[in-house]
């Protein structure tokens, strides 16, 4: 059948993550980057990947100030990704979260943000410990 594994393919795959853990352990850059990974596994027909996917990293220090400028850069990664391949966004619960969120939700309408659920929670629990005895 295609698109499935044989067992040989699992333990070359388990051997060569091990690999990666122990050059990053060791300091050393790994073999192959997210990207190259994920752009080899997008030319591959019948692949289907579970779970989320890392696809690259960048310092985002200066969209993070206002809504409109994360919104821009949400945007431009479901542009870059596809935005049949995003369904969901999750990020943290600050305002300029929330308003990136309901702007992108706006003008994707198959797409779902949700605010983190754990960031939530840590927010509850700081209000409640505020609570005078």
């Amino acid at each position: 059948m295609e698109g499935l594994q044989d067992e040989g393919d699992e333990e070359d795959e388990v051997e060569d993550e091990v690999e990666e853990i122990v050059r990053y352990k060791s300091g050393k850059r790994p073999a192959t980057s997210s990207i190259e990974v994920t752009s080899v596994l997008v030319k591959k027909k019948n692949v289907n990947v579970k779970g989320t996917m890392f696809i690259k990293s960048i310092d985002a220090s200066e969209f993070m100030k206002t809504g409109d400028k994360v919104y821009q850069l949400l945007n431009s990664f479901v542009e870059e990704i596809g935005e049949k391949n995003v369904i969901q966004v999750v990020t943290d619960n600050g305002s300029n979260y929330v308003m990136a969120g309901k702007l992108l939700q706006a003008t994707r309408t198959k797409l779902f943000w949700t605010p983190c659920a754990a960031h939530c929670l840590d927010l509850m629990l700081e209000d409640i410990g505020k609570i005078a005895k």
